[in-house]
């Protein structure tokens, strides 16, 4: 499922709680699935990594660009379409937030040789 859009062409079509998002898309793709997550990892204070030391408390954000209700197109116009099955959002530097400049489509070895140590 690939969309090659730009964000204008896509504003016309509405999902719940008025996210837009691209045709071809819809609350099953595996792209907004990884849109949600982000914003339930920042942005939600029963999630235990919000406010302490996995996202929040490191400083980790969501860029304003992919908030409010084009967060999603933004979102898909910045990364592209997921490539396969085996790739999932990554961000290049984990102490930084989830921008355009910092996250890409990752391999399961692409993300184990980009991972946070814990102590």
């Amino acid at each position: 499922m690939a969309w090659y859009g730009t964000p204008g062409a896509a504003k016309a079509w509405y999902g719940t709680r008025g996210s837009a998002k691209p045709e071809g898309y819809d609350s099953r793709c595996p792209e907004y699935g990884a849109w949600k997550n982000i914003r339930h990892r920042i942005d939600n204070p029963k999630n235990r990594g919000a406010g302490g030391d996995d996202y929040g408390g490191r400083g980790v954000t969501l860029c304003d660009r992919w908030r409010g209700p084009m967060g999603f197109i933004h979102f898909v116009a910045d990364l592209g379409p997921r490539p396969s099955r085996e790739h999932s959002l990554d961000r290049r530097d984990n102490d930084e937030g989830y921008t355009p400049e910092n996250c890409r489509w990752a391999t399961r070895a692409e993300h184990n040789a980009n991972k946070v140590e814990r102590v």
